[in-house]
């Protein structure tokens, strides 16, 4: 196999002159950099960030943590972010995908290893780890949370208003008696999005039937169990829609519906959150407020990368940006 320092010995320079050739910002001369490159494509050397970073004193690792990968963090959602941090992520940089809920040894896996973090937050509870890492100078980007006056970088969405649009177009639709399956209890996505139904209830002038306001985790397995147990109130005051938390509940109430014999929408409309991958595929199609996680993560994880970079601002920020009420099938017109 070939080695860095076969490629500094056929090139007659040293290990950090070959290191800084791969560097597209390192001081080098261009004749050099591309003798050392030719060489190196000669000889079949393929960088290893690890040497690399022995050499350059530069970490090549960027981490994203999510608050807990084992409970609240649906699959859909993770996926989705971190395939749009792969997107944009640099051919030099390898991606560590954890959690903050199961972190031991901050300095080992993080200090020592990690040239950035993106933070993918749900909750408070991570308050803690935002303040160490910035304690301990490492770049870091928080999306998903909004954190109010923010001492990192901060990009988020409305989730309040993502809700309050999808109660005004129950509203328009005709319905009157509404439910709700909700988000894991402590995460401010759950919280925001509550006070979005709330605030739709209050101001619409609709009804909120209390044995049809159930508890939830963002699984697919609370979305069925909780849409059973609505369907078991008397038809006549049941709600005529239920909103789901998010889209991976919403496809478990969908699953309650069918296997209860009620026919979404006509018998019941059904809303989620995201715009996951499921939700056009869904029979019906899911009508969902769709949150911009691409947007979210791609900012993240571009400005992460210009705060490594060294492209700091003067002042720490906060981007916000809307979700917007995408309407498919699931919701019936009962105007009609």
């Amino acid at each position: 196999m070939v080695t860095i320092r076969d490629v500094a010995k056929a090139a007659g320079v040293s290990l950090t002159t070959v290191s800084r050739a791969y560097n597209p910002k390192a001081v080098i001369r261009a004749s050099t950099r591309e003798r050392i490159l030719a060489i190196a494509e000669e000889l079949g050397y393929v960088p290893n960030l690890s040497a690399r970073s022995l050499v350059t004193n530069q970490k090549f690792v960027l981490g994203v943590f999510f608050s807990n990968l084992r409970s609240g963090t649906p699959e859909t959602f993770l996926s989705t972010v971190i395939n749009s941090v792969y997107e944009v992520l640099p051919d030099d940089y390898l991606l560590s995908v954890n959690d903050i809920a199961h972190l031991t040894n901050f300095e080992a896996r993080v200090q020592m290893r990690m040239a950035g973090v993106l933070v993918v937050s749900q909750s408070p509870a991570d308050d803690a780890f935002i303040q160490r890492l910035a304690k301990a100078q490492i770049p870091t980007v928080v999306i998903n949370r909004d954190l109010g006056e923010p001492n990192s970088y901060n990009v988020c969405s409305d989730d309040r208003l993502g809700v309050y649009q999808a109660m005004a177009y129950l509203a328009k639709a005709g319905h009157q008696r509404v439910g709700m399956i909700a988000g894991l209890p402590g995460y401010t996505s759950a919280q925001q999005r509550r006070q979005g139904f709330d605030d739709g209830v209050r101001d619409y002038g609709l009804t909120r039937v209390a044995e049809a306001m159930r508890p939830g985790d963002y699984s697919v397995q609370a979305g069925r169990e909780q849409m059973t147990a609505i369907l078991q109130l008397p038809a006549a005051t049941r709600p005529s829609a239920v909103l789901c938390a998010d889209d991976d509940t919403a496809v478990g109430a969908l699953r309650a519906c069918y296997q209860a014999g009620v026919s979404v929408p006509e018998e019941m409309s059904v809303v989620g959150f995201d715009d996951s991958i499921y939700a056009a595929m869904s029979v019906p199609a899911l009508t969902t407020v769709k949150k911009p996680i691409v947007q979210m993560a791609t900012a993240g994880i571009t400005k992460l990368l210009a705060l490594i970079a060294g492209e700091n601002d003067a002042v720490v920020h906060k981007d916000v940006i809307a979700p917007s009420l995408i309407v498919r099938e699931s919701i019936a017109d009962r105007h009609k």
